[in-house]
């Protein structure tokens, strides 16, 4: 079994953080790569840092309003990046030093606040019961040929039914369509869904009175909110209705925490600091009503939600601003983000912390549920604090800022104890998981492996018995994926330490393609090879869902994407290919990477090449990206990114195939073995006189018995998937809107496509219409 790369760039001297006399700081007693913070007003910002996520429960600080701040103090970017840009800066010069960081009280973990505030809840649970959800059942149409008992002589699949209820939904909730010929603005449509909410809910709103007058008492009495929110003064006092707000945080609870399940819908009602969870989730909500100005206002609510987060670190203000098609937005979000990360390490939320909320003697039944509910929500809020950070890396293709060794958690319970609403619910739905006895819910946190422990199982035996859900399969994912980072800094060390003397027969030049690496090979195979064992697990989970896909499915598309293309070459290659001449602002161009030796043409002509076993299978990989989110998309945060990082893989793939068909030309008529790596040899060229020929044999029949196209964005059985990692150059690839991928006009076909998807009205994320102008804008650059 091949090893762990044991990856060393935790000390890379560029990305220390160092202290005002050049003492380097150490988080978790290692030094780690941080990422580009903010630099101006650092005294306000340092103070802040003692002060707690406050809708954890057990960071039980006294708020003060010292820690409002004015828009002039909010921290900023070095000057040399022109907030009003539409074009990329050089580079994201933001290091900060954040030596003098105060340390966490810890009378303010103490064991009796957590109880008491354990106590009060549990005496206070049935006032809380009493705020219910939204109910979400839209009646939505259907038709007669559903299943074949309807006698049709056909029934609709489950991907049509599936789109087809989405469809539904989105015409139900966004209001007419165009082609209805009926104008209507966005504000009426607003008001239409607030009522239309307001009629669904069974009980009480879901924001109680108190914390909805402390969350509009915080906005009033902010400085900049008046203007900040100055163009929505027409409708502001509609905009700021307790039903719009609940109607965003229904949505939020809809379609966000679904798959990023880390907030206990309980603690939106608990004072102090409830009311910034309401604010938080509603601004994430917003993003899902499906209108450009609701959109907007969005936005608006995510600059002043980021300008509290300095007090409080508010990881869900990042997301939204991650996410955001506004350049200044987009610049601040990831700052944001390395923020909301280092004050997840210094919260110590990333290791379990049997001293925060522990279980005690005299509590009773329901006390201890809401104990087990408080350490499952630091859990996992931790658990996606770091998700993010993986997340935003991804599609900035930059370090992280926190690293894949950090998690020291446990894994998330199953989603059926996390959605219990009593003890007794709890109880029950612990009973389905095979112990019949009611077990205590100390010993069901004992119960559960660690994120590492499962990872390192996985790794070890290729097998998987502890991915309880879809969250923990998902962290698990990103934990390989995460190694990427480590694997390439470590390699791109060793070579440049390489001495050529001792391998005089071999040339490494400085930007060598990491493909060709024997070590890289042999680890990313390995991580292939986990994947794929998580990839079954996920089709198993579909087959039980009438074939609906998990959006786990779509983060496997993903790691393999970022594992077997060149990224950074791709991102290279698009920013010089566009007709325009500009460089879009994406996350991809915040950071300014080290360019290799190698131009992105040449690295990704390696690709294509000597390394296209991996190039056709990311291929497969970027079709199935198409596939998943035409009929089965959840607006994931990773859902943008993917789409575009699919299209540059096909765009870049279809463009080298004279290339491609050159080079197998030329090593056919040479006789000789592909590549020096096992990685890129093919099975017909290994071998010699009668094996030979018995191979290529072999390989006729097989290419007579199979098809001479394959559609990328359909399934593929996996047999289809080997034959064409094999032996596809040949084949014809054609896509939905695309005639053949690897015919002259392939690639722009696959860029139209694509930029549909994302150009689609009811996508949340403003980074969407983003890629899709930098999609549209690029060209077929001359080979």
């Amino acid at each position: 079994m091949t090893p762990v790369i044991q990856a060393q760039t935790d000390t890379i001297q560029s990305d220390q953080i160092t202290s005002n006399d050049g003492q380097s700081w150490s988080a978790n007693s290692h030094q780690r790569r941080e990422p580009e913070g903010l630099t101006s007003s650092l005294d306000d910002i340092l103070d802040t840092y003692s002060l707690p996520i406050n809708w954890l429960p057990f960071d039980d600080v006294p708020q003060s309003s010292s820690f409002l701040h004015s828009i002039n103090d909010t921290p900023r970017l070095v000057s040399g990046v022109d907030d009003a840009s539409t074009t990329a800066p050089r580079s994201l010069e933001t290091q900060a030093s954040f030596t003098n960081l105060p340390e966490i009280h810890e009378q303010s973990l103490q064991q009796d606040h957590v109880s008491a505030l354990i106590a009060s809840m549990a005496s206070n649970n049935e006032r809380k019961a009493q705020s219910s959800e939204i109910s979400d059942d839209p009646s939505l149409p259907c038709i007669k040929a559903t299943h074949y008992s309807d006698g049709a002589g056909f029934r609709e699949s489950r991907a049509e039914r599936y789109m087809r209820q989405r469809r539904a939904a989105y015409g139900e909730d966004h209001g007419p369509s165009p082609d209805q010929h009926v104008q209507i603005s966005w504000i009426s449509d607003l008001d239409a869904r607030v009522t239309t909410a307001r009629q669904r809910n069974e009980a009480s709103s879901d924001i109680p009175g108190s914390i909805f007058e402390q969350l509009m008492s915080r906005l009033d009495s902010h400085a900049t909110s008046s203007h900040t929110l100055s163009d929505f003064a027409a409708h502001k006092e509609r905009l700021l209705a307790k039903s719009t707000f609940q109607l965003f945080i229904s949505l939020y609870f809809e379609h966000f925490h679904p798959v990023n399940p880390f907030i206990d819908r309980s603690h939106l009602s608990i004072p102090l600091w409830g009311w910034s969870l309401c604010l938080a989730t509603a601004v994430v909500g917003s993003k899902y009503f499906g209108s450009e100005e609701v959109s907007r206002f969005g936005d608006c609510l995510c600059c002043i939600l980021h300008e509290l987060m300095a007090s409080e670190a508010r990881i869900l203000a990042s997301v939204g601003l991650c996410q955001s098609r506004q350049p200044e937005l987009l610049r601040c979000g990831y700052n944001a983000l390395a923020m909301a990360g280092h004050a997840c390490l210094r919260l110590r939320l990333l290791s379990e912390d049997d001293n925060i909320g522990s279980y005690q003697d005299d509590q009773s039944l329901e006390q201890k549920w809401i104990t087990w509910r408080f350490r499952e929500t630091r859990r996992r809020t931790g658990l996606f604090i770091w998700l993010a950070s993986c997340y935003f890396s991804l599609a900035s293709e930059h370090h992280p800022c926190l690293f894949p060794d950090q998690p020291q958690l446990r894994l998330p319970c199953r989603e059926e104890l996390w959605a219990a609403k009593s003890p007794q619910a709890w109880f029950k739905a612990k009973s389905t998981g095979g112990n019949v006895d009611s077990i205590s819910f100390s010993a069901e946190e004992a119960s559960r492996l660690t994120v590492p422990e499962v990872t390192l199982e996985l790794w070890r035996d290729l097998k998987s018995q502890h991915s309880t859900n879809s969250f923990a399969t998902i962290v698990i994912i990103h934990m390989l994926v995460h190694r990427r980072w480590n694997a390439k800094e470590y390699l791109a060390d060793a070579l440049r330490d390489m001495p050529q003397t001792k391998q005089s027969n071999m040339h490494v030049p400085e930007g060598k393609y990491l493909g060709s690496v024997p070590e890289y090979i042999k680890w990313r195979n390995q991580c292939c090879d986990c994947l794929d064992v998580l990839h079954w697990e996920a089709l198993s989970l579909s087959a039980r869902a009438e074939g609906l896909e998990d959006p786990v499915l779509l983060h496997l598309h993903l790691a393999r994407l970022s594992l077997l293309a060149p990224v950074r070459d791709l991102f290279a290659l698009a920013d010089q290919s566009t007709l325009s001449g500009m460089t879009h602002m994406t996350p991809g161009s915040l950071y300014h990477h080290d360019t290799s030796s190698l131009e992105p043409r040449k690295m990704i002509k390696i690709w294509a090449t000597q390394d296209r076993y991996k190039a056709r299978l990311a291929v497969i990989h970027a079709g199935a990206v198409l596939w998943h989110v035409r009929r089965y998309s959840s607006d994931l945060i990773i859902e943008p990114f993917a789409l575009f990082l699919a299209s540059l893989v096909l765009w870049a793939y279809g463009q080298t195939s004279n290339i491609r068909k050159r080079y197998e030309s030329a090593c056919t008529m040479a006789q000789s073995p592909l590549s020096a790596n096992e990685d890129s040899m093919s099975p017909s060229t290994t071998t010699q006189g009668s094996l030979g020929s018995h191979a290529i044999g072999d390989s006729m029949s097989t290419r007579r018995r199979m098809p001479r196209a394959m559609q990328l964005d359909r399934p593929m059985d996996d047999e289809l998937v080997q034959y064409f990692i094999r032996s596809g150059e040949d084949l014809c690839l054609p896509l939905e809107g695309v005639d053949d991928l690897c015919a002259a006009e392939g690639p722009l076909q696959v860029l139209q496509e694509v930029s549909s998807l994302l150009m689609e009205q009811h996508k949340p994320w403003g980074v969407s219409k983003t890629y899709a102008r930098l999609l549209q804008d690029l060209q077929v650059p001359q080979w």
